[in-house]
């Protein structure tokens, strides 16, 4: 299908697969965004298990097995899947409609449930490309509240229709350690938000959690205007231990 269509921007079509991609801006415009592919899981499995990554990710085993990267390779697939259907079908209805003015044309713009493109990867010199991590925008799951009342919550949040500005949003992410240190997500993670949740997803909230001594991620969400609102101790238990959280929130300011 054409990429002229309001209803995918800033989304780009690589013209030889026809995959949708997201491209950082310069400096890092070798690194794009694309949906997740069945080739994924082999590097998540790797990474996830790298002790400079399995740690901060709340994993509830000691080994990611194979199995459950493929696991999660379709989940993040049929995430992805239904969004660019969704993108498909608005299209299609698009010549029906008469936009007056770009603002109209703006309106228009169908709301969606999640970001179709999500695995990052790396552009070599040869034209391949590097799978070396992962970001996706889920509806909040307060991992630092304990129930009921995290359950209400979930329940209350998970009602809300697909558009709507008072959904709490969370962001889940990983990067291969070979691309630690870099600035690598704190981009990634302005450009998806800037590009694609403000506006395409209608994200006005973010809450998220991050566990205590994984100062990087922390300053991620600050340098992209999060705010710390405290830390909550002992709260969730992961593999057998107690852990705590910094939670962090952010806001869209109109």
């Amino acid at each position: 299908m054409p990429m002229s269509s309001a209803q995918f921007s800033p989304l780009e079509r690589n013209p030889a697969t026809g995959e949708l991609f997201l491209r950082l801006p310069s400096p890092h415009s070798t690194i794009i965004l694309t949906p997740p592919r069945p080739s994924d899981a082999a590097a998540i499995a790797v990474i996830v298990n790298d002790p400079a990554v399995h740690p901060w990710l709340g994993r509830p085993n000691d080994i990611f097995t194979l199995e459950e990267a493929q696991a999660l390779v379709s989940e993040y697939t049929r995430a992805s899947s239904a969004v660019i259907y969704a993108l498909e079908e608005s299209t299609a209805l698009e010549g029906t409609i008469t936009s007056a003015t770009p603002s109209v044309q703006c309106e228009q713009l169908v709301p969606v449930a999640d970001c179709p493109v999500r695995s990052i990867r790396e552009l070599q010199a040869d034209g391949t490309d590097v799978y070396i991590g992962n970001i996706a925008f889920k509806r909040c799951n307060w991992h630092e509240v304990q129930s009921p009342e995290r359950d209400q919550l979930i329940a209350a949040n998970n009602a809300r229709p697909t558009g709507d500005p008072e959904i709490v949003w969370q962001v889940s992410d990983f990067l291969a350690p070979t691309h630690h240190r870099r600035g690598l997500m704190t981009v990634i993670l302005a450009t998806v938000l800037k590009q694609w949740a403000i506006s395409r997803m209608r994200v006005h909230h973010l809450h998220v959690s991050v566990f205590t001594g994984n100062t990087g991620s922390v300053r991620v969400f600050e340098k992209n205007g999060f705010v710390l609102s405290g830390t909550v101790e002992h709260c969730i238990e992961i593999r057998g231990e107690m852990r705590s959280l910094h939670v962090l929130d952010w806001k869209h300011v109109e």
